[in-house]
């Protein structure tokens, strides 16, 4: 399990309706903080608690 997220990388970060999507990492950050993503396409924030769950 990953514990770091590099810049570029694929993770996959939750979602309430398809459990988990694919997003690009944009600045690196560790589990537990949060983060930016890109999802298709377009930049999206993550809280602490949903970047607790994410995983690469």
């Amino acid at each position: 399990m990953a514990t770091y997220f590099e810049a570029g990388r694929w993770i996959w970060i939750p979602d309430a309706e398809h459990v988990v999507l694919p997003a690009k990492v944009v600045n690196s950050f560790k589990k537990g903080e949060p983060g930016k993503v890109t999802l298709d396409g377009k930049p999206r924030s993550l809280s602490t608690a949903e970047s607790a769950e994410c995983d690469a």
